[in-house]
């Protein structure tokens, strides 16, 4: 399982890292307009059919689908234990169930869930300046490839 984790990790660490798109545009004063991931879901940003419930507070969102795999790219002015937590337990609401075993730090988290074969890893970071955080939802509804 740890292995799992710390794979799961390093591709987060590389996808954040290569996510550019910004698919909310500043508003006339030149800030970020935050949306409620429902609304930015039905925006044209790839989320509509996302298979993973999406955080409800988000800055950014943009979600990317190749074959039977899902990635939604993040940023909520949240902090990580407010977005760990909806994914421990929210998630379940749309039957999800959480793995036993989350990697919980301060600056980082990682959550699997599971639904039927399927399967979805939640790689939390801490945002810039130590303010909100950025994560990455890799989904997997039919299990692997």
């Amino acid at each position: 399982m740890r292995l799992i984790a710390r794979i799961a990790v390093a591709g987060s660490v590389l996808a954040l890292t290569a996510c550019t798109s910004n698919p909310n545009p500043p508003d006339q004063a030149g800030s970020q307009v935050s949306n409620p991931a429902a609304q930015s879901a039905s925006a044209d940003n790839g989320c509509k059919d996302f298979p993973v419930p999406l955080y409800p507070s988000t800055t950014e969102l943009s979600c990317s689908q190749s074959g039977d795999r899902y990635t939604a790219s993040i940023e909520t002015n949240d902090s990580i234990e407010q977005v760990t937590e909806f994914y421990q337990t929210q998630a379940q609401s749309s039957g999800w169930t959480k793995d036993p075993d989350p990697l919980i730090s301060p600056e980082h988290t990682v959550v699997k869930i599971t639904k039927g074969p399927g399967h979805a890893v939640i790689s939390t970071f801490l945002g810039k300046d130590k303010k909100g955080c950025s994560f990455q939802i890799n989904a997997f509804p039919k299990g692997n490839p």
